[in-house]
């Protein structure tokens, strides 16, 4: 069963065997036919392509509330085949491995039932141990129509709001029809209906979500956004996470000259209990950026709200790829009480030849007047890319509170090659 672990040691071979037959099979295209597309089914089976992704991370967390560090150094293992296209169809399936090198039980890996470590004494780095078929779907295009059925990643827009949480070593995944059309210029409908949540915490949780997302580009302007999203968790456990929100963003960039661009956002959005939720949800979403970029090196200002009270409830967002929101020191995964203000800068620029570095500015507060002053927060990340496409980085983050939680350090060095 999709979602379920099965013993490592099986699976390792599988991903062996799965390896070595993709490989030997991907070189059997038909000689004559187009690359990656069958004149047979067998043709597309055996026309694939293999894909390997590997991570290898060590992250650090010292946190004020406890009295010992967490350490943690793990690999995620993602290897996948992609089939040839057949009369417009194909498949992919792929195997993800996250195994723990080195360090053993020194943090609370937050995995649910059997995967969870049982370590409560130390913080959280949820990157718990396991083996499973990640994602698994067939996919059929037809000119502007194209459609995924099964076990997919589904990221919309960036992330905010439904992403794959890819910087955990386990990404979130959903059992999901998808459905993508571009027949009208301009014009992208994203649809996509849930079945089932794969959660990072290697937990899946029985939904029936509906996802709506329209593109629209605007010429020399940018891109209008509007979005429906209706969550209904079916599991007893999450059914008051069951929400409506509908939401409409415009963002879009203009070339100032030849080494000079600004680029602008602005998005609002409204939330409300689903029927399923026996909570009172009445809370607006709130963005704003003002940025602009000069040759490489890039700036931008912004102001994020996510409305919340104890009477109307907190604009929450439980799809989220949550760790690129709100400071990667991860300190407002759920909205607080009172709502949440985040008023930031972020600016980014080359190192070397093939270096990059980031930094981020973060002054979080309540979005109503009762929570006062959360807490500040700097991160920052370097990273450098090898002539053999290898990354290699390090990142940063420290959350100074001002009364929101503790004090909290977190340190990561990671490196990733893609095949």
């Amino acid at each position: 069963m999709v979602g379920q672990s099965i013993p490592k040691a099986s699976c390792l071979f599988t991903l062996l065997l799965f390896s070595t037959l993709g490989s030997q099979l991907g070189a059997q295209v038909k000689p004559g036919s187009e690359e990656g597309k069958g004149e047979t089914v067998i043709d597309a089976l055996t026309g694939g392509k293999v894909s390997l992704n590997l991570r290898y991370r060590f992250e650090y967390v010292d946190a004020d509330n406890f009295s010992k560090s967490a350490t943690a150094s793990t690999i995620r293992t993602a290897l996948g085949y992609k089939t040839g296209t057949y009369k417009g169809f194909d498949a992919f399936i792929q195997m993800e491995d996250v195994t723990d090198i080195g360090l053993g039980n020194r943090y609370n890996n937050k995995g649910a039932g059997g995967f969870s470590n049982g370590v409560t004494n130390r913080p959280v780095i949820a990157d718990p141990n396991g083996t499973e078929l990640l994602q698994a779907y067939l996919h059929y295009k037809n000119k502007g129509s194209d459609v995924k059925l099964g076990v997919q990643e589904i990221i919309f827009d960036n992330a905010r709001f439904v992403g794959n949480v890819g910087w955990r070593q386990h990404h979130q995944a959903y059992d999901a029809i998808r459905y993508t059309n571009k027949d009208i210029e301009n014009l992208t409908i994203n649809y996509a209906f849930i079945t089932s949540v794969n959660r990072i915490f290697r937990q899946r949780v029985d939904s029936a979500h509906h996802l709506l997302n329209a593109q629209y580009k605007l010429k020399d302007i940018g891109t209008i956004t509007g979005y429906a999203y209706i969550l209904k968790y079916r599991a007893n456990a999450f059914k008051n996470a069951s929400t409506d929100t509908f939401g409409v963003e415009f963002k879009g960039s203009r070339k100032v000259n030849e080494k000079t661009s600004i680029n602008y956002e602005a998005e609002f959005a409204h939330q409300m209990e689903d029927s399923r939720s026996a909570l009172n949800v009445d809370a607006n979403y709130f963005h704003f950026s003002l940025g602009g970029k000069y040759e490489k090196f890039g700036v931008k200002i912004g102001w994020e709200r996510l409305e919340g009270s104890a009477a109307d409830g907190q604009f929450q967002t439980p799809l989220a790829t949550l760790h690129a929101m709100n400071g990667w020191a991860d300190m407002f995964l759920s909205t607080p009480t009172n709502g949440l203000d985040d008023l930031y800068i972020k600016i980014n620029g080359p190192l070397a030849k093939k270096a990059k570095w980031a930094l981020a500015y973060h002054d979080f507060s309540s979005a109503s007047g009762g929570g006062g002053d959360y807490g500040t927060e700097i991160d920052g990340v370097i990273t450098y890319k090898t002539d053999w496409k290898q990354v290699f980085g390090l990142k940063a983050a420290m959350y100074n509170s001002d009364g929101f939680k503790t004090d909290t350090t977190k340190v990561w060095f990671f490196s990733v090659f893609n095949f």
